[in-house]
């Protein structure tokens, strides 16, 4: 790698408050998690249920996304004497609120609706409680099923990631870089080890186990933190141009499995090898965009409606389950439109992304605010 390219970019990133192009990288992460839900592809569009079925893809990209970043904050600040604090309590004023509030409306819909049986079902499942202390991705493997109520399903990721941070922010501070290297490649090793072995031995529940857990799950994290620890060592990754050229054969690579085998998650190569090649896939494609800050990929994400998206996508992600209900109902009983049609689809997405900028601007970043106090 160049130096000079190494240290500007990283300077670059330490000084602007945003990154717009990791803004635009969030919205092509949002997108296929939208795309999966929202869409319901029929007819002459039967084709695009290959890309319906790749919305885990985005989930993915999330996670090596929130690898890289939180490594790059808690490896800068680890001799800060308030790490702990600062770290957990800016963490909880970005996800908490929203979280906790949509989780209350959730209930509130379900127990208010007329019809009484998806809260009696949800109840049934394991009820919100599994959700509230963030071990709802544990109820989905002890069940072997998803919530009742489609809306808690997607949370699980966000559990996902709450309990590696947990912990993760003691593991930093504790081991030197060197160290904390190895930690995250035995991370990786460890949960594509884990999810082989639950393909293997457990192929009734297997699906879950390796979707939801976090010890699945934590090689994209890991992936990341490992970009973000590379990235500030000159010399240690390729050049610009081997890694664009690595970027494109590991797309091809994911192209290629998901077209011979198949796009689907739960799919038993997918769920092993092929979450791990979609991780190593996105942190290259995350390299690029960090050493090349210049360059046509990073200049495309910088575009305002990608930037806005990106902003946006925390609540894009938690609310469009909910939204994209009330609206499919909406419309079927005033509107006489079938809630699974294109135009629906359609209709339904701009009022997802209406809902989820409403939520940033007049409430997620007058709390996000507050982490200003917690900066030092």
């Amino acid at each position: 790698m160049n130096v000079g390219l190494t240290l500007n970019s990283t300077q670059l990133h330490k000084d602007r408050p945003r990154i717009a192009e990791l803004d635009g990288l969030r919205a092509f992460a949002i997108t296929p998690v939208l795309f999966s839900h929202l869409v319901h592809p029929a007819g002459a569009w039967q084709w695009l249920m290959f890309f319906v079925h790749l919305g885990w893809v985005g989930v993915d990209l999330f996670f090596v996304l929130s690898g890289y970043l939180i490594t790059g904050i808690l490896t800068a600040s680890r001799n800060s004497p308030h790490y702990f604090r600062n770290f957990l309590i800016r963490r909880a004023l970005r996800i908490l609120p929203l979280y906790y509030i949509c989780i209350g409306l959730f209930c509130a819909a379900a127990y208010f609706h007329p019809d009484k049986s998806s809260w009696k079902a949800f109840i049934d499942w394991g009820g919100p409680f599994w959700f509230i202390f963030y071990l709802g991705n544990f109820r989905i493997v002890l069940e072997n099923a998803a919530p009742p109520i489609f809306a808690f399903f997607p949370l699980w990721s966000l559990q996902v990631e709450e309990q590696f941070y947990l912990i993760y922010p003691f593991v930093v501070a504790v081991c030197p870089t060197p160290i904390l290297k190895k930690v995250l490649w035995g991370c990786t090793a460890f949960a594509l080890g884990f999810r082989c072995f639950a393909t293997l031995f457990f192929p009734g529940t297997s699906a879950y186990i390796c979707y939801v857990l976090t010890p699945s799950r934590m090689d994209a994290l890991a992936i990341g933190g490992l970009v973000s620890i590379y990235l500030k060592e000159p010399g240690s990754l390729p050049s610009l141009e081997k890694i664009r050229n690595i970027t494109i054969l590991l797309a091809t690579l994911c192209f290629t499995l998901f077209v011979l085998v198949s796009p689907q998650a739960f799919n038993p190569w997918i769920q092993t090898v092929g979450y791990t090649l979609v991780d190593v896939t996105c942190a290259a494609v995350l390299i690029l965009i960090v050493m090349s800050p210049a360059g046509i990929l990073s200049t495309f994400l910088k575009s305002p409606l990608l930037v806005i998206t990106g902003q946006i996508a925390y609540g894009l992600y938690i609310l469009h389950a909910p939204v994209g209900w009330a609206m499919g109902q909406f419309l079927e009983r005033y509107a006489g439109l079938n809630s699974r049609g294109p135009m629906a689809s359609v209709i339904i997405s701009a009022v997802v992304f209406a809902v989820a900028w409403m939520s940033w601007h007049f409430f997620e970043s007058r709390i996000v605010q507050l982490k200003k106090k917690f900066a030092e």
